[in-house]
């Protein structure tokens, strides 16, 4: 990490290292060995090496970086050492992100399972629709903060589940306006939306994380 707070050294002196493996799989060409273990070796060792503890410093990398991780895996496809179904930097990234994420959320045996926040108070009172996970969404106070590992996966998607929600307010409210019914919003916060329902007299909760 630069005093800047950028992963941009650690990339490149990671392509660096990798750069010198591509020629000890030249060699192991040259003295016989088939394409399929060539690449199977590449992502063993290339692979492993670019993404060895992503989850602590990707969040401090940025497009430039990703993309040169990615122009060099184009290289490395073009030499027949690549496998050209690859996924892109960006999508190992988030593989690894979510995997690591997953073990901590659903493992309250693991190391770092103690520094998830708190459940939401929404998600110990009921129990609408799945969510990614039940915990409290941590202030973003800086750069700092949103580059960590736990505020970036706490709020992977989040803004897609609150869109998701609004567009079935949206259909709620279609769907009652064609039954000549009123629904008045009661009651919104960062969890919710109550609404209600004039025919019905019950209220409706639109649960949104």
């Amino acid at each position: 990490m630069t005093n800047g707070l950028s992963a941009s050294d650690h990339v490149r002196g990671i392509i660096s290292d990798c750069a010198q493996t591509l020629y000890a799989l030249r060699v192991l060409r040259a003295h016989g060995m088939c394409d399929t273990a060539l690449q199977a070796i590449y992502k063993s060792v290339v692979v492993a090496k670019l993404l060895y503890a992503s989850t602590a410093w990707a969040g401090f990398t940025t497009a430039a970086d990703r993309q040169r991780v990615d122009a060099f895996f184009r290289r490395s496809t073009r030499c027949g050492f690549c496998p050209p179904d690859i996924s892109s930097f960006d999508e190992l990234l988030k593989v690894s992100d979510e995997q690591l994420f997953g073990k901590i959320i659903h493992n309250r045996h693991h190391l770092l399972h103690n520094h998830l926040p708190p459940p939401t108070a929404a998600s110990q009172n009921y129990d609408l629709r799945p969510r990614i996970h039940n915990r409290q969404l941590p202030d973003r106070s800086g750069y700092l903060k949103d580059c960590n590992f736990f505020t970036r996966l706490l709020y992977n998607d989040i803004y897609k589940l609150i869109l998701g929600a609004l567009y079935s307010i949206l259909g709620l409210f279609r769907f009652f306006s064609s039954a000549n019914c009123v629904l008045t919003i009661v009651l919104i916060n960062e969890y919710c939306i109550v609404l209600y329902c004039n025919i019905l007299e019950s209220v409706i909760v639109v649960d949104l994380i």
